[in-house]
């Protein structure tokens, strides 16, 4: 029985190996294969519960990072039962599952149940304790101003992110909060507020070459700054940061991400709004389809992202210049955060 469980964790290893693999490679189709492989095999092998559910969260938070929200969010919320059923609701030892629930939750648009589910944790008697480290009540406040401003709520998303400013905080947490307070503006098309955030002396920190922390704090600025420059009618300046950060954005997160897919989308639009030449050419077309797969296979259909997307590529595949025109318009002015 012991050799069994064993060679069972061995497989899964290889497996899981595999997966991060393909993921890294680009080879998305494998790499979902490997991961259903491996999620099955961990479901039939004779490890542990505790097990089960600690490697079933490890393959669930490689899929996450790669951008497959829709792919895994049925087995994400099987786990999340499944957890409450063994360790019992809230357990403290079930709170960085938790965390990645309530964020899975976020991009397949059951925003308004994870602040349900949020503010229950909250009420808790472990949240205290289960929160106590420095960067835990971090991640915890900052996941609730993703909550609010997914829910619309963006004065208290705005309250709660200046309590977790006046903390003592390190630079890569100040990043990450003006990420967020960048987006919540964007979001209410204050757009000048937004730029005088995206120039806070943080973001110097993570351009410098000896930068340690994340890189990706240099994506979301490029992007966020030629989200408002294009929206204040800067169309060229935007998208030569937009360019800039596609290209960046493929090499942090891979070419398939759905991130990387909606900077490229927006991209795009800065360049026919800046040639003022409402068509484009056969390779712009694809790269269009392209990013408009890697967010329809990501995403839920429902969500606002693929439907604009889906309707700027029907627009420009119909040559019609005001079709492409109020595609642009309705994208510009739509949710295209990730």
């Amino acid at each position: 029985m012991a050799q069994a469980a064993k060679d069972s964790v061995k497989s899964i290893d290889a497996m899981y190996g595999l997966m991060v693999s393909h993921f890294k490679g680009g080879r998305r189709g494998a790499a979902i294969e490997n991961y259903r492989l491996a999620l099955q095999a961990t479901r039939n092998s004779d490890v542990s519960a505790g097990e089960r559910i600690r490697r079933t969260f490890e393959l669930l938070a490689v899929l996450y990072e790669a951008g497959e929200y829709k792919e895994g969010w049925d087995d994400m919320e099987t786990l999340f039962r499944e957890s409450e059923l063994i360790f019992g609701r809230d357990s403290k030892s079930q709170y960085p599952l938790y965390l990645y629930w309530l964020n899975w939750a976020i991009k397949v648009n059951k925003q308004d149940i994870a602040e349900g589910v949020f503010l229950r944790l909250k009420r808790s008697k472990n949240f205290e304790e289960a929160t106590a480290s420095r960067i835990s009540s971090i991640d915890w406040a900052m996941t609730y101003v993703r909550i609010l401003s997914a829910v619309g709520n963006y004065r208290e998303a705005a309250v709660t992110l200046k309590n977790i400013e006046i903390q003592d905080i390190d630079t890569e947490s100040k990043l990450y909060g003006a990420v967020l307070h960048a987006e919540i503006l964007l979001k209410q098309k204050k757009y000048i507020q937004a730029l005088i955030i995206l120039e806070k002396p943080e973001w110097l920190t993570s351009e410098d070459d000896h930068w340690t922390g994340r890189k990706d704090w240099r994506i979301y600025k490029k992007y966020y700054t030629g989200v408002a420059f294009y929206n204040l009618g800067r169309y060229a300046e935007a998208e030569t940061l937009l360019l800039d950060a596609v290209e960046t954005a493929r090499s942090n997160f891979g070419a398939g991400h759905p991130r990387t897919a909606m900077i490229k989308i927006y991209c795009l639009i800065a360049h026919l709004s800046s040639t003022k030449n409402y068509f484009l050419d056969d390779f712009k077309t694809r790269e269009l389809m392209l990013a408009v797969d890697a967010l329809s296979s990501a995403l839920p259909a429902e969500s606002q992202q693929v439907a604009v997307a889906a309707s700027l590529l029907n627009a420009v595949r119909s040559l019609d210049e005001s079709k492409v025109k109020n595609a642009i318009f309705m994208l510009s002015h739509g949710d295209v955060f990730l």
